[in-house]
């Protein structure tokens, strides 16, 4: 997660959502290796039915689903942000070519050999 480009945009007010973040993913890892091979379980008049935690799990992905989104993990977030993110690319590098000397030019720096 951190790795990601847009990781690089998230600031430190960001931090409680990437940490509740952190803690969903964790929680629906434990309930989904619980779940593993105990997809019905006994219902209180003897029948089988669905692990409660499969709904848990759901409810989890949906919470999941809106963090990522809100952080931009997803195609679609990274779509919307990637407006933002390219125009500030993109003025970045118009800032530093005014900033880079013109190598071209009479009056940017010249290179001599050092033998002349």
């Amino acid at each position: 997660m951190w790795e990601a480009d847009v990781a690089s945009l998230w600031t430190a007010a960001d931090q409680l959502v990437v940490e509740q973040l952190t803690q969903l993913l964790d929680e629906r890892e434990r309930c989904r290796e619980a779940v593993k091979g105990k997809r019905l379980v006994e219902g209180s008049q003897g029948q089988p039915r669905l692990n409660p935690l499969l709904k848990y799990i759901g409810d989890l992905d949906a919470e999941i689903r809106q963090l990522r989104d809100r952080l931009g993990l997803t195609p679609k977030a990274r779509l919307a942000l990637g407006i933002a993110v390219g125009q500030v690319r993109k003025d970045l590098d118009a800032l530093n070519r005014e900033l880079e000397p013109d190598w071209g030019s009479a009056d940017g720096p010249v290179l001599v050999d050092g033998d002349e």
